[in-house]
């Protein structure tokens, strides 16, 4: 199972195929959208994900963050600050709807920024990707299949008729626009 499932997206669009059809552009279409995005939907336990802390002082006191790649964040394992484990009461998640949660560390010292390793659940559950992410995949699924039938043609006609078809760069601007709330940001 995955964030986005088949089931999920064929509420949305019931025209999709739900068999190894629907399987195949399903994990073309998410694939496509995690790469986007910068990040991976799927939940899962990472372990030891490394970084630097960013400075992002309030008046009067400093105050370091540390990004991670898998949001929306459910649940912190382990902190460690340059290779010392620091104690849960000194962290706090930061959550930003899903598109830049970060680890707020309350050291309160004035130092540049520590190497950190976050071990953390992140990632949404099966089948519990927000609506507009199943949107997102569902009408990409739906070109993907309208493309691969009507191939590489920008338009044709025949018998008085005419058609148009979206070239590549419209292909995927308002899947992008979509997708923009889901994006991983680093503020």
């Amino acid at each position: 199972m995955s964030a986005v499932t088949l089931e999920k997206v064929r509420e949305v669009a019931p025209c999709l195929p739900g068999d190894t059809e629907g399987a195949a552009l399903l994990a073309a279409a998410v694939q496509w959208c995690e790469h986007y995005c910068g990040r991976k939907f799927d939940r899962a336990n990472i372990d030891a994900e490394r970084g630097r802390t960013v400075r992002d002082d309030a008046p009067g006191e400093p105050r370091h963050y540390v990004y991670l790649a898998r949001p929306p964040v459910q649940a912190v394992t382990s902190v460690f600050l340059d290779e010392a484990g620091i104690d849960g009461s000194l962290f706090e998640v930061i959550s930003d709807g899903g598109r830049a949660e970060r680890l707020l560390i309350k050291t309160y010292e004035d130092v540049p920024g520590y190497a950190t390793r976050v071990s953390y659940t992140g990632g949404w559950e099966d089948g519990a990707a927000p609506a507009g992410l199943v949107l997102a995949v569902a009408t990409l699924m739906g070109r993907l299949r309208d493309r691969a039938q009507q191939g590489a043609v920008g338009s044709e006609s025949s018998g008085g008729e005419s058609a148009s078809y979206l070239s590549a760069g419209q292909l995927y601007e308002d899947i992008r626009v979509m997708l923009r709330p889901y994006r991983l940001m680093r503020l």
